[in-house]
This record gives structure tokens, C-alpha cells and sequence, in this order.
């Protein structure tokens, strides 16, 4: 009987490892790699939800902790396929299976509630929203701030103020003025 000597060659392996450094133009990333004595890998792919006509890009900092596949034998040619909490990084307070929760440093936090229906946005200083029209169809809008600044002109079909309406400009009035106790100069 002959014996045929058989090679197996590994087309795939993964691997655990820290990222080093970023290109976030390319979006790739070195990978330090602890279990193979320390070794640094090329510029890997970062794999992303979307990259075609819609994409949703965010890089990994250096010291993340990241799953990377390797094709064949090379440290040169592979995938970060994403990271996991462990730890050191923790999941973010409040987390359940129907939450979809972006945390960022300095407390800017967005959650989608998707057993309540509810959208949190916790921004920490400006939100900033510009499109040419906004519709907001709600049967109640409250608005809670010292002050609100309209630039602009306002179109409404009923206005209540409750306490005081001081007008900077001249006023136009185009049909019944009504006053009850007050006067008009």
C-alpha cells in the first residue's frame, strides 16, 4: 500500500489583538498580536455595516481589543471583523435586548428603546439639525428652556402666551384685537 503524504494548508484563522494604529482615511488598522509572541500585522480591512451608496463609518481607536480573520498564511492580508466588550470595556449602562445604544466620551449618548418606542439623544453641547424643511406631526411639543430664539418669520394658526409677550418690532393685526384689563397705547 502507498501512502500519499496529505498537506493541509490553512485558508483562514482568527485571531485576537490590539489595535495599534489607525488610517482612518482607508479605514484599516495595525493589529498588535499577543498569542503570536507580539506580532504586528499589515494594514487590515476594517469591516463596516455599509460602505456602498450608503455607509456608516467608525473607526476603532488604538488599544481596542479586536476579532481579525487572516487569509492563508499572511499577517499582510485579512479582516478586522469587529470588537466586544470584555472587562476593561463594559457595556453601557442600561443596556437590555431592546436597546440599540451609541455612548461617546463626554456623556453624548443616543438609545433606541424599541419596547417603548422611545429615542433618547443626550448631547452634550450643540445639536445641530439642517435640512430645508422640518415636520414634526405630535399632538403635544414641549419645550423646556430658559430661553427660545426664533429667527425668522413665524406662520401659526393659534398662539397662547401665558405670561408676558413683548414685541420688539411693529405689530400687524388683521382682524379683532381683544384685551381684558389692559391697555393699548
Amino acid at each position: 500500500m502507498i501512502r500519499k503524504e496529505v498537506r493541509i494548508i490553512a485558508i483562514a484563522r482568527i485571531e485576537f489583538g490590539e489595535i495599534v494604529t489607525i488610517n482612518p482615511v482607508k479605514s484599516t488598522a495595525k493589529v498588535k498580536l499577543p498569542e503570536l509572541d507580539g506580532k504586528t500585522t499589515g494594514d487590515l480591512l476594517v469591516l463596516v455595516p455599509l460602505a456602498n451608496e450608503d455607509k456608516d463609518f467608525k473607526v476603532f481607536l488604538p488599544g481596542t481589543m479586536v476579532v481579525c480573520l487572516f487569509m492563508e498564511n499572511s499577517l499582510e492580508r485579512g479582516f478586522i471583523l469587529g470588537t466586544f466588550f470584555s472587562e476593561k470595556f463594559k457595556t453601557p449602562d442600561g443596556a437590555t435586548k431592546d436597546k440599540r445604544i451609541l455612548e461617546y466620551p463626554g456623556g453624548a449618548k443616543i438609545e433606541i428603546d424599541k419596547s417603548t418606542g422611545i429615542l433618547n439623544l443626550d448631547i452634550v453641547k450643540t445639536l445641530n439639525v439642517n435640512v430645508p424643511i422640518v415636520n414634526i406631526n405630535s399632538t403635544e411639543v414641549n419645550f423646556n428652556s430658559e430661553n427660545i430664539k426664533l429667527n425668522g418669520k413665524v406662520a401659526a394658526n393659534s398662539i397662547k402666551v401665558k405670561e408676558n409677550l413683548d414685541v420688539g418690532g411693529d405689530t400687524t393685526t388683521q382682524g379683532t384685537t381683544k384685551t381684558d384689563g389692559g391697555r393699548v397705547l
